[in-house]
């Protein structure tokens, strides 16, 4: 994705020096020295010029995706989800339920069962988020007895 912004930065780059220096061509009737010309002409014919040497911008983070999200208030295992970057976000708002303050967990597993780690582990209220780092196929575990809203997305 970097490449891409890299060339469309050159070409952008390339295309704004080539409309300026049309620009100015036969327009100006005042006379130009031999050197003066020399350089009109170098730079008509695509050769650099201070404009087209500045760096290209570093193109912006794309925003988070959302991988996958779940809502609930009991334990249970979710369908397997795809990490497609190798740091990700698993962010999470529980409250208190009708039974008050109750343990709030959440373990990840890869998709050949092996625990990756525990996300979550509160009682009662929280919001918050953990960063995991690994693509690939993974699973949460949630244990709990009170509601929660989880969202899995990329960073």
């Amino acid at each position: 994705m970097k490449k891409l912004y890299l060339v469309i930065g050159i070409v952008l780059l390339a295309l704004m020096a080539l409309g300026c220096s049309g620009s100015d061509s036969g327009s100006d009737n005042t006379q130009q020295s031999g050197a003066e010309e020399q350089t009109a002409q170098v730079n008509t014919q695509g050769n650099p010029t201070q404009e087209q040497t500045a760096e290209p911008t570093t193109p912006k983070q794309s925003e988070p995706v959302v991988i996958a999200s779940w809502e609930g208030e009991s334990t249970k295992n979710t369908e397997t989800f795809t990490a497609p970057t190798d740091e990700w976000k698993i962010s999470w708002d529980t409250q208190s339920g009708k039974y008050g303050d109750m343990n709030f967990q959440i373990y990840v597993y890869d998709k050949n069962g092996a625990m990756k780690g525990v996300a979550a582990n509160v009682i009662g209220t929280n919001t918050d988020s953990t960063i995991m780092r690994g693509s690939g196929d993974y699973y949460l575990m949630i244990n709990t007895a009170q509601p929660y809203k989880i969202t899995v997305e990329t960073i």
